[in-house]
């Protein structure tokens, strides 16, 4: 796997946030979502983590994801996105983007 913001050309520290410390208060702030965890976990969190996502310009960055996996995890986020996409793949590993949050 290779580092998700890296691949994008984002550079600096950027502040985190784990599942666990998602804060009710900020849901659609977020101009940038990252996730890189396995294929499974991330369809389970669609839901979750795309009402984080600021709608209309905000975008989803997600690895962790086997290329054979891309497909199914790109139709769980079609559902709040209106693009979703494979923008790379490395060494089998798949990094999809979502953009234009519904």
């Amino acid at each position: 796997m290779w580092d998700i913001l890296t691949c994008r050309g984002v550079d600096g520290s950027l502040p985190t946030l784990t599942a666990q410390k998602l804060p009710d208060g900020r849901v659609g702030s977020y101009d940038l979502v990252v996730a890189n965890i396995l294929a499974q976990p991330l369809v389970g969190l669609a839901p979750t983590l795309a009402k984080m996502v600021k709608r209309g310009t905000g975008k989803i960055g997600l690895s962790g994801i086997s290329v054979e996996q891309a497909e199914g995890v790109a139709e769980a986020y079609r559902v709040f996105f209106k693009k979703v996409e494979v923008v790379a793949t490395r060494e089998g590993w798949a990094l999809l983007e979502g953009s234009g949050r519904i």
